[in-house]
């Protein structure tokens, strides 16, 4: 990337205006990692610490009321210290009134990119879903809605010898709140109407629809208040997606997606694939509940319910090696060892690479912001096989 680069039209465009330049006193701007509708994640350097970052900024300066508000929620996320979540440690605004925050740079793929490669192992997407069910129970406690959870802003990475570490990124819509839980109040501004051509616009506007379509939740596309809950009801989607490599509802427009989020009963896991089991295919109703009173009451309790899931299903696991091989069954406690969480440790980048937007019920409306991140690959995990003629969940 050329510093000072000119777009097709003639003009600078903008997103490369600040490369080789300093903002912050102390962060040069590097490269462009991504640029979405409303804003530009770039890699800087640390000019004192020689330490690589990553820096989104939005293109548009807004008002006072806006930037108040989105650095009160940048102030928020940056007391967020939990290993499963990206690190702010900075923010700030320019002087022409664009806002910035300044985060760990990631080295790894995004879930998505995972998925795409097709279904997983059961036990290894319940392992990550309790990792992405413990950082948003983080971010719940500072008061901050994510409202736009998906694969594509949750990153795995190889952290200490330990595969898929999770880190959450991207709360370019997320919600503050002044108390717990937040509720969201319904008026004229805030308001959806559910029609079968309903566009993606990326301003805020009466009737946008803010969050990614296929993983919002049945409140969220009518407008009602929402709390806490709105992101246990997209894990449960990621978790569905994770498993089977397909949303739980098929929809060619926005509007028909939203329908089946709100009227539709999403099909069981074991529906789908073989691999599920009964506790499995319970867990994941929960979470894609359509009234979210009957969710769990929050995110602890989703990651317990996960873990006690991985519990199982290595229990299941040393029964069928116990009765081939006449070895004592592993108790669960001995399992522990295989569902620890990671812990925080820094990260640097050597190559960089760029994530493919994607479109349509799986486009953020409101905003697509990517955050910066270095290309990866991350290998699928083996299927167990097993004896017959017993029958093992993979």
């Amino acid at each position: 990337t050329i510093p000072g680069e000119i777009s097709e039209s003639g003009v600078m465009d903008p997103a490369h205006e600040l490369l080789g330049k300093i903002i912050g006193e102390r962060y040069e701007i590097q490269c462009v990692l991504g640029q979405g509708g409303m804003g530009v994640v770039y890699q800087a350097r640390h000019i004192s610490l020689e330490k690589l970052l990553a820096v989104k900024l939005l293109l548009i300066a807004q008002n006072e009321e806006y930037q108040r508000r989105f650095l009160q929620e940048a102030q928020l996320a940056s007391q967020i210290n939990h290993p499963n979540t990206v690190f702010l440690s900075d923010f700030g605004v320019l002087p022409d009134g664009r806002s910035y925050i300044v985060m760990e740079l990631l080295r790894g793929p995004t879930l998505a990119s995972v998925i795409a490669e097709g279904a997983m192992d059961p036990m290894r997407a319940c392992k990550i879903a309790a990792q992405i069910a413990h950082g948003l129970q983080a971010v719940h406690d500072q008061g901050i809605i994510h409202r736009d959870l998906k694969p594509e802003n949750v990153f795995l990475l190889d952290q200490d010898g330990k595969k898929d570490n999770v880190k959450i990124v991207d709360f370019g819509i997320a919600k503050a709140t002044s108390d717990a839980p937040m509720v969201r109040k319904r008026n004229s501004q805030d308001e959806i109407s559910v029609v079968s051509d309903l566009k993606i616009s990326s301003q805020t506007m009466p009737g946008t629809l803010m969050g990614t379509p296929a993983y919002l939740a049945p409140e969220m596309a009518l407008g009602q208040e929402v709390d806490f809950r709105v992101d246990q009801y997209a894990l449960g989607v990621i978790l569905f997606e994770m498993v089977t490599g397909q949303l739980p509802f098929d929809a060619s427009t926005i509007g028909q997606m939203l329908q089946h989020h709100i009227s539709t009963k999403p099909p069981l896991l074991s529906k789908r694939v073989s691999g599920s089991t009964p506790s499995l295919d319970a867990l994941v109703a929960r979470l894609l509940a359509k009234k979210p009173e009957e969710r769990f009451p929050n995110m602890r309790a989703v990651g317990d319910a996960l873990e006690k899931e991985v519990e199982l299903r290595l229990l299941a696991r040393g029964a069928v090696v116990a009765a081939v091989t006449g070895s004592p069954v592993a108790s669960a406690t001995s399992t522990s060892a295989s569902i620890d969480r990671p812990t925080r440790s820094g990260c640097s980048a050597t190559s960089l690479g760029s994530s493919a937007m994607r479109t349509g019920t799986r486009c953020t409306t409101l905003i697509q912001l990517p955050v910066a991140f270095c290309a990866g690959s991350s290998a699928k995990a083996a299927p167990v096989p097993a004896p017959r003629p017993v029958t093992v969940p993979r």
